[in-house]
């Protein structure tokens, strides 16, 4: 009877799965469950600590140098500004004459390369005719500027009127010897335009500058 029971439970448990557990007297068998469902994932780790900064890398090669520039023109050297005004009170500018040098201002040129800026800041004036012309001009040592060109200015009318006109008049003149320089202020008539020379007066009841400074040549 022993022998029969444990050849049918074999017979029966076949198909299935069979753990035993047993000893020399005594031994359990059972059958494998289903597998379980899959877990739910676990919240993500936290960060982990800052890595240790990487060591400098090699310095790479010194390029080429480059082309040197070309040189340029040395400058002039001057010490400080050069310049000098000349000036004459209300009550010793009048001058009424329509021809001539009216104002004289004398200056030390340094340098022979360099130019002369002249000013003249005062009153013009033409009256007693009609379509009349005058001009004022700049001379140095008694000829005007021919480098560039002559520094001057002109009043002209059509009416019989007497208007005195504040003027300035002004510009650089170079190839001008260094030394003693007499810049004088001159009037005279409008060459070439056909008017008449009407009657002239320089200054009025108002204080008369010249200025005159030393400075560099133009640039190119």
């Amino acid at each position: 009877m022993k022998e029969y029971f444990s050849y049918h439970i074999f017979i029966i448990l076949l198909p299935l799965s069979i753990i035993c557990i047993g000893s020399s007297t005594k031994q359990e068998c059972s059958s494998q469950g289903q597998p379980g469902l899959p877990g739910t994932p676990g919240a993500p780790g936290a960060s982990g600590a800052p890595g240790i900064p990487g060591s400098p890398g090699t310095p790479g090669t010194p390029g080429t140098p480059g082309t040197a520039g070309n040189c340029g023109t040395p400058g002039m050297a001057f010490s400080s500004r050069r310049w000098k005004q000349c000036v004459w009170p209300s009550s010793n500018s009048r001058d009424n004459r329509d021809s001539g040098q009216v104002h004289v201002c004398d200056f030390t040129k340094l340098k022979s390369g360099t130019f002369l800026r002249v000013v003249y800041m005062g009153v013009t004036r033409i009256r007693s005719c009609k379509t009349c012309c005058k001009r004022w001009y700049f001379t140095f040592n008694s000829k005007e500027c021919s480098k560039p060109a002559p520094i001057d200015g002109i009043v002209y009318h059509s009416n019989e009127i007497n208007i005195h006109r504040s003027t300035n008049i002004e510009g650089y003149c170079g190839g001008i010897p260094a030394g003693k320089v007499q810049v004088g202020f001159n009037v005279g008539d409008c060459t070439g335009s056909g008017a008449s020379t009407g009657d002239a007066w320089t200054s009025w009841y108002q204080t008369i500058r010249i200025i005159i400074e030393e400075v560099e040549p133009p640039v190119a």
